[in-house]
């Protein structure tokens, strides 16, 4: 059970244990663990207070009681300074609020935090693990020369190998180590640092369309000049991440696109020599062709140079893209799998599901039709039925006529005529005897 001087109400405290071989760790509820096996299984045990402060706090002490039915060796953890990183949301399409890299030599264990000035946004805190590369390149065959066992040539072939496995490029497939979801905040606990581990976090989607969180950066004059809308284009979220850990570990921004785009352009500039200069070149000339002598024209020229030359850019980079394999990320819910799709997958999906759609809509179409000949077959003999039955009872209609025609005509025939009486009306003014 552990103590601290501040009270509960000013603050959010959580007591968790982390196993540090595997690396498990569980949140208990208030300050008290509860019942923990010690063993072989589980050796050694690390107790971390997670306190999250509604206020500024002022210096406090703690206490730690731990009782057991065996003496056990207790005593209070090194930690290394707590790495530091903060940013704002920079606008992208997965709302993405932050990506970083934590790198170690050694194995350790790690806390992450995350805070966001924006109490209300739903924050998914992830632990990502380099798991391989979607790319694959074509080697060719070398002469099978056999090499001894622990020669320079293998042990540098090894060391290359595991180094490629742990460098994080644009084609690395990334695994969930571990994850943790929190409104305006985010904690991971227990976390296995060891050379190189991806921290990403995202803004749910539901919780970016609330916040008006954008997907393109601001162009707008009025943000140009450093005065957004803030119906429009609200202030952006600010965040700082926090990393303490047992060992030593370094904290960097992942700049993985920003090396992509770099050597894309350097691709650009490799290829064709003096195109940087050129493009450069042909844009000054363009502007000296417009004349110095009015301040808008030159404006106009120079938007306009700047818009052919991000054309160009933008044709140039699509032509190198032309060729380059479409990716897409893709999880397997529950499983925690997580790996990338080329454009062949891609496109056998997609034939798959046009295949699959236009199949239930034939069996769709079959179906109304066989709907509507069944309905129209009822239909049918409901009325043959009807009229059958008014066939049936004009039929019994007439014979019953006839019957009673015939019947009529025998008594006719048969019995005398009904006698007819006379009524004998008494006259007025004479009595009767």
């Amino acid at each position: 059970h552990a103590y601290t001087t501040h009270s509960s109400r000013v603050l959010e405290r959580r007591l968790h244990t982390v196993d540090d071989v595997t690396h498990t760790e569980r949140t208990c509820v208030g300050l008290s663990t509860g019942e923990v096996p010690i063993g072989s299984s589980a050796p050694s045990i690390s107790l971390l207070v997670d306190v999250k402060p509604r206020a500024a706090l002022s210096a406090a002490t703690w206490k730690l009681q731990v009782s057991s039915n065996v003496e056990l060796e207790i005593g209070e953890a090194n930690l290394n300074p707590s790495r530091h990183l903060s940013g704002k949301y920079a606008p992208n399409a997965d709302f993405r609020l932050l990506r970083a890299v934590l790198t170690a030599q050694q194995l350790c264990s790690g806390s992450v935090h995350l805070d966001c000035d924006h109490a209300e946004a739903r924050l998914v805190l992830r632990a990502l693990k380099i798991e391989g590369s979607a790319k694959v390149t074509e080697e060719k065959p070398e002469p099978a020369v056999p090499a001894k066992k622990g020669s320079k040539k293998e042990e540098s072939k090894k060391s290359s190998g595991d180094h490629d496995a742990h460098k994080l490029t644009k084609d690395s497939i990334l695994g969930e180590l571990k994850s943790a979801v929190g409104l305006g905040s985010a904690t991971i606990v227990g976390l296995p640092v060891q050379d190189l581990v991806v921290i990403e976090c995202l803004v749910d989607a539901a919780s970016a369309h609330q916040m008006k969180l954008p997907m393109r950066p601001d162009t707008s004059k009025a943000a140009s000049e450093g005065v957004p809308d803030a119906e429009s284009h609200p202030a952006l979220p600010a965040w700082e991440l926090r990393v303490v850990s047992s060992g030593n570990v370094n904290l960097a921004r992942d700049t993985t696109d920003e090396q992509a785009l770099s050597s894309l352009q350097s691709s650009w500039e490799s290829s064709q020599p003096g195109r940087a200069a050129k493009a450069k070149e042909l844009r000054e000339s363009y502007l000296a062709s417009l004349g110095a002598g009015a301040n808008d024209a030159a404006d106009a020229g120079d938007s306009a140079g700047e818009a052919a030359a991000e054309a160009a850019e933008a044709a140039e980079m699509a032509k190198a893209e032309a060729g380059a394999e479409a990716r897409v990320l893709i999880k397997h819910a529950g499983e925690g799998e997580t790996r990338l799709l080329s454009a062949e997958e891609k496109a056998a999906q997609q034939a798959a599901r046009a295949q699959a759609v236009k199949q239930h809509a034939e069996a769709q179409e079959a179906s109304d039709a066989k709907r509507n000949k069944a309905k129209h077959t009822l239909e049918a003999s409901v009325l043959q039925q009807v009229q059958e039955a008014r066939n049936a009872r004009a039929t019994a209609a007439a014979t019953q006529q006839s019957k009673r025609a015939q019947c009529n005509e025998l008594l006719a025939r048969f019995l005398p005529p009904p006698e007819v009486e006379t009524v004998i009306k008494p006259e007025k003014g004479k009595k009767g005897k």
